[in-house]
This record gives structure tokens, C-alpha cells and sequence, in this order.
């Protein structure tokens, strides 16, 4: 099939598919891919189509009456729907099988010398999709159930593990999975590489309470609580976010649950009695109350929680101003990707609504964007959600709505011309539904049929105006594609459907109030909640940008922790791997409809401005007494380990003689009983001779 041909049908404003499907039914043939589209069917010579195949894409009025219309059966019945729903349960990401010694912290190492040697297998991952994995795999909480003989006791009493691995990110635990307040355990996490959000707690000034000490303090069942006289929340989130820094602890894991049981009183009590519908309102309450009691703490400080989470979007048309921190989008406006579905809720799909574009509009946006993407509670396999690693959402907002206006309007100018063009071509091509060149043609083979001796000077004529009359039909059709080719290349040039269009569109003309206008700003995916117990987040010291050679950086991080089948956490996996991955992943996951997902976008140049992050001596006191902890812990297993093997050893020298002893008493037996078989049979050839 020829691509040029291919190009010229989706510049007249066919689809991909469409074009192919009528290019495909008239051999390659553009002219009679044209007719076809434009509903001439009859003027390919090609088989019957099926129904799915004549939808007439632009309507045209029929000057035939029918007599009959109520006898005309309705095929709009047979039509596909919009994606095929099966009753076919997806899979989620398996990841690999634990060890049963330790948890697994050391493969995939961030080597940069060793990224293509020790990437996560691409075509590994792939397969353990879709052929599943013998352990049996959560498809809603994501994670992996390891049966009860595989749990061989509890992680934080290995204390081999105890060290964190050079250049592997530590890890916070929850205690047991599927509970809907874990989620804010990987959303902290994620934020946590957001420099800007840890500068909100993490300083010399802020950090100088007593954190006291605790041998179990990072362990599920911490007797390690805080005085009621101070600020319980605000220290465990302090102590969790320098815990995840890479100077101050040693230690490898932690537990989240000293941090949940000391949330605001108010969320805890909104947990504790099902107050909280969902994980929308979930992460809103927790954002409320992490802005309202980090403002009570520090009511001094320059920067808020709400400055960096909270965006305002506007209706005009309902007159109304929303402040959102976390942006929902439901099961039933899923669109292929975020832009395609923000579109759709900004915008209007109609594009010939003049008033859709800049109806509702984000008026501020956020440093960091909360994605929510709603499932559905009825399992069935949907068409994949797929990810955009990066995005603009100032697109939607009032500095650039004219802008998008504007496109929008010389975009109708186009579809009107379009039109017009297509409807005289139409008129060359039909008449009353009759293929008018096909009805020429035939009428010039017969007038060239008849006798030419017979044929008058008339007749001559007639076959002369015919013939000019079919090549005037073709070379004015050939004009009018041509120019329908013209429009079609401006009119994608004004598509607002599409990201580049749009951004190359202010980089050349800006718009007419202020033609410098500056290009909007990049927000990059940073993170991705699957579950309580799986998330991915990507590292900022990798420097992002259009380079082709960051393809191949492993710069995401992807967590999954190991359960029992009463849902204990016991053990956690840590892989180093591409972004390309984790799209790979998440087209997967939400091929069922009932998963749900946490996107988290920050604002890219804020994301990848480093600060410097300080802490008192205090809290850097606390991770000097755990480290020394944790090294007199190593020191002390590595000598019962010594000694174990030492008496090991020593008992088997003890046994060597007693060994060889047995061994010279059993050569001796041997022997004896040789020599009286020996004798047995001496006496026995005596007797025979006798």
C-alpha cells in the first residue's frame, strides 16, 4: 500500500484507517479511494463489504424518494462498539520470586558503565505479563502473595539486611496490604525526590525537637511514640523524609506504621469510622492536613504545602472557581492518554462548538499535579490506558486560551472550505447516487462501438464532447484534491488534538494579543501509585531532556512488597528500570477496569533544581546512634557466625580419629573374614582329594 497515498487521504481529513481500509478496497487506486470515501461505493469494482465498512463518512442528501422507508431494515444494530469488552481478567506486573534469605537489593545495580547489562529484561518482563506467575498475583491491590511456607519470619529480624546497599534507595514498609491509608506511604515517597517539598520540613530550624531513641523504632510494633506536648505528625514525617535521604541512615527499610498511627487526629478519626470514600478523597484530606499542620508548626515560612499541590480551575460558563489538588478523572472519560482525555474535559470534541475551547480552564497550576485514574468495579478487559511521560498542562489554562482559539477558529475556516471542495468533487463524481464517470465511460465505449461507416458527423461529435467532457471531470477533480492536499496539510498544522501542533504554533506566531509568547511550561511523570504495596518513581540526579541516549537510562525506580495470604508484608523487591517499562506495565494494568492509579506530575525545571537539604543535630544525633546500632548488630551476627562455623569445624577434627579408628577396625574385619573363606576353601579341595 502506498504511504504517499495514505498521507493524502488523512490531509483531506480521513483518519489512518479509513484511508487504508479504502485504499485497501480500491487496489491503491487514489481516485477511486476518494469516490469511496466520499460514499460512491459503486464506483470501485470490488466485492461486497461488510457493514462495518460502508459507514458513509460525509452525508449527503439523496434526491431519490423512497416509497418504502419503514420496510428499510437498521444496521446500526451490527455496528462494533467503540473497543471490544471481554470477560477476560488482566494481569498485573509479577515481579520476581524473593529470596528466601534476604530481600532482593542487589541486582540491576545503577552501575552507569553496566545500564545495558544490567537493565531489567525487557523481553523477560514482557512475558511474566501475559503468561502470569505461579505465585498467586493481587490484580486490584497489585503486589505478590507468597504462600505460608514461604515466609520465613519476619524481614526486620534479618539483620544481614539491616545495611543499606551503596546507591539503592531505602524503603518504607507498610505492615499488612490493601489498606486504603498505606497509599500515602509511596505518595510521600514520591515527594520525597521532590527537593522543594522536603525543604518544607527539613531544616536546621525545623528539625530541632527530641526524637528520642528506640532500638525497634523502625519496626512495625516501635515503642517509639511521641510526646503528646509535641508534634507527634510532624516528627515521624521529619524523621521518614531524612530516613529516605542518602547521608544521614545506614539502615536499608523502615517501617511506615509509627507514622500512620501518629496522623492528625482528624484523619485518623475520618480512617478509623469510614469516613474516607475513596483514594481521591483519601490523598485530598491527607494534602488538607499536611498543609494545615505544617502551617500551624512553621506560620512563617515562605513556601506551603497548598502553594505547591493546590491548582484553581475555572467554569465560565457555570460562573465558578475550584480549588483541586487532586484532579479525578473517571472510568467513563478515559480517553487513550491524559492529553487526549483532558482534552475532552476542557474541551469540547465537537470542533465546530466555537464556544468549547476556554470554557473551563486551569486559572493556576500547581507545581506538582495529582492524577487520579478511576476503575470501574466490574472486572472486564478495556482498552489500555497509555502514559505520557511528559506534559503541558498550561495548554488548558487562560494564558493560553486564545491561543487555542485561534487555532481552533482557522481550523473551522479550513473544515468549510474542506467541505466545499468535497461537495463539489462529489458533484463531478454522483448524481442521485449514480457514478457519473463510470455512466461517461460506458457511454463512450458504445458510441465508439458503432459502425464507423455508419457513424455520422454528429455522432463523431458526440464521442468528442463525451471524451472532453470525462477529461474536463478529471482534470478539475485532480484540482480540487490538490487543493483538498493544500487545506488538508493546514489543517493538521491547526489541530488542537495534538501536543506539537500546538507548541510549534506559539514558537511561530505566539498569538495576536502577544505574538512572544513564551512556550508553556513541561511537567515531567514522577511518580505512580499501582497499589498500597507497588509504586514507581523516577531518580531526579538523571538528567531528563530530548536526548535519544537517556532512552536507554534506567532512571525509574519500581517497589513491590511480598505478602502472606493474610496480606503481611515480609519482604520487598527493587528494581532499576527504563521508563519505557514501566509504560509497558501500566498499558497492562489498566487493561482491567478495575485498577485504579495515582499519576503524580511535577512542574520539570522545578522538579530538577537541587537544594540543599540540612538537618539539625538533633535528628542527624538519632541516625548516628541507629547506625552505630546497626553496626554493633552486624559486628555481633558476623562473630556468632564465625563461631558457629569454628565449633562446626572443631567437631569435625574431633571426629576424624574416631573415623579413621573405625575405618582401620572394619579393613581389619575385612581381612579376617577373608582369610577364613580362604581356609574354608583349602579344606574343601583336600577332602576331594582324599
Amino acid at each position: 500500500m502506498n504511504d504517499l497515498n495514505i498521507t493524502r487521504l488523512m490531509e483531506m481529513g480521513f483518519s489512518r484507517e479509513d484511508a487504508m481500509g479504502a485504499l485497501n478496497q480500491a487496489n491503491n487506486d487514489l481516485e477511486k479511494a476518494i469516490s469511496y470515501l466520499f460514499g460512491d461505493i459503486h464506483s470501485t469494482d470490488v466485492p461486497e463489504q461488510s457493514v462495518n465498512d460502508q459507514q458513509q463518512l460525509i452525508k449527503y442528501e439523496d434526491t431519490i424518494n423512497i416509497s418504502n422507508p419503514q420496510d428499510i431494515p437498521n444496521f446500526s444494530e451490527l455496528q462494533s462498539s467503540s473497543h471490544d469488552v471481554q470477560q477476560d481478567k488482566g494481569h498485573g506486573l509479577p515481579p520476581p520470586v524473593p529470596p528466601k534469605d534476604n530481600h532482593n537489593q542487589n541486582h540491576n545495580q545503577p552501575d552507569q558503565d553496566a545500564y545495558t547489562a544490567t537493565l531489567f529484561n525487557r523481553k523477560q518482563f514482557l512475558e511474566n505479563i501475559h503468561k502470569g506467575s505461579a505465585e498467586t498475583f493481587d490484580v486490584q491491590s497489585g503486589g505478590m502473595e507468597l504462600s505460608d511456607e514461604d515466609d520465613d519470619g519476619s524481614i526486620y529480624d534479618k539483620v544481614a539486611n539491616y545495611t543499606r546497599i551503596k546507591s539503592f534507595p531505602p524503603v518504607v514498609l507498610t505492615q499488612r496490604s490493601n489498606y486504603l491509608e498505606n497509599h500515602i506511604i509511596p505518595l510521600l515517597v514520591i515527594l520525597s525526590q521532590y527537593d522543594k517539598f522536603k525543604s518544607i520540613f527539613l531544616t536546621p530550624e525545623k528539625t530541632n525537637y527530641d526524637y528520642g531513641y528506640s532500638d525497634n523504632w523502625f519496626k512495625h510494633d516501635s515503642d517509639l511514640y511521641g510526646n503528646e506536648s509535641k508534634p507527634a505528625f510532624i516528627i515521624e514525617l521529619q524523621r521518614m523524609l531524612a530516613f529516605l535521604l542518602p547521608q544521614y541512615s545506614k539502615r536499608s527499610y523502615m517501617s511506615g506504621q509509627l507514622f500512620l498511627r501518629n496522623l492528625p487526629n482528624d484523619l485518623q478519626y475520618d480512617i478509623e469510622h469510614d469516613r474516607i470514600d475513596d483514594l481521591e478523597d483519601l490523598i485530598k484530606k491527607f494534602y488538607y492536613v499536611l498543609h494545615d499542620n505544617t502551617f500551624k508548626e512553621f506560620p512563617n515560612d515562605n513556601i506551603s504545602i497548598n502553594s505547591l499541590v493546590e491548582s484553581t480551575i475555572e467554569s465560565l460558563s457555570e460562573k465558578a472557581k475550584n480549588d483541586i489538588t487532586v484532579i479525578p478523572i473517571d472510568f467513563e472519560s478515559r480517553s487513550l492518554n491524559l492529553f487526549d482525555t483532558l482534552t475532552s474535559l476542557f474541551w469540547s470534541d465537537d470542533e465546530t462548538d466555537e464556544d468549547s475551547v476556554g470554557n473551563v480552564q486551569f486559572v493556576n497550576i500547581a507545581p506538582v499535579l495529582t492524577f487520579q485514574l478511576n476503575g470501574d468495579d466490574d472486572g472486564f478487559r478495556v482498552q489500555p490506558f497509555r502514559i505520557d511521560e511528559y506534559f503541558y498542562p498550561e495548554i488548558f489554562s487562560n494564558k493560553y486560551v486564545s491561543v487555542i482559539k485561534e487555532m481552533s477558529t482557522k481550523k473551522r475556516q479550513l473544515i468549510k472550505q474542506r467541505n466545499s471542495i468535497t461537495q463539489s468533487i462529489m458533484n463531478f463524481n454522483s448524481f442521485e447516487g449514480k457514478p457519473i464517470k463510470k455512466i461517461m465511460n460506458q457511454s463512450l465505449e458504445f458510441l465508439k462501438g458503432i459502425d464507423q461507416k455508419e457513424t455520422d458527423v454528429e455522432t463523431k461529435n458526440m464521442i468528442q464532447d463525451v471524451g472532453d467532457l470525462i477529461s474536463n471531470i478529471q482534470v478539475k477533480t485532480t484540482n480540487l484534491t490538490n487543493g483538498l492536499h493544500e487545506l488538508g496539510a493546514k489543517n493538521l498544522e491547526y489541530d488542537i488534538k495534538n501536543y506539537d501542533n500546538i507548541l510549534n504554533y506559539i514558537n511561530k506566531h505566539g498569538n495576536e494579543e502577544d505574538r512572544s509568547l513564551p512556550p508553556p511550561k513541561r511537567y515531567a511523570l514522577t511518580g505512580i501509585i499501582a497499589s498500597d504495596v507497588e509504586y514507581f518513581y523516577k531518580i531526579p540526579s538523571v538528567k531528563s531532556g530530548d536526548n535519544n541516549d537517556n532512552d536507554n537510562i534506567a532512571d525509574w525506580v519500581h517497589v513491590t512488597c511480598f505478602t502472606t495470604t493474610d496480606k503481611k508484608v515480609v519482604d520487598f523487591n527493587i528494581d532499576y528500570i527504563q521508563f519505557s517499562i514501566v509504560e509497558d506495565a501500566i498499558i497492562e494494568f489498566t487493561k482491567d477496569s478495575r485498577r485504579q492509579f495515582i499519576f503524580i506530575y511535577i512542574e520539570e525545571d522545578s522538579f530538577n533544581e537541587k537544594e540543599e537539604i540540612e538537618i539539625s543535630n538533633e535528628l542527624k544525633q538519632f541516625f548516628a546512634t541507629d547506625n552505630e546500632v546497626i553496626e554493633k548488630l552486624i559486628k555481633a551476627s558476623r562473630i556468632y557466625d564465625e563461631s558457629s562455623d569454628e565449633e562446626t569445624e572443631d567437631v569435625n577434627k574431633e571426629n576424624v580419629p574416631e573415623q579413621e579408628d573405625s575405618h582401620k577396625e572394619q579393613e581389619t574385619q575385612e581381612k579376617q573374614q577373608s582369610d577364613q573363606e580362604n581356609d574354608e576353601q583349602i579344606e574343601d579341595v583336600n577332602l576331594i582329594d582324599i
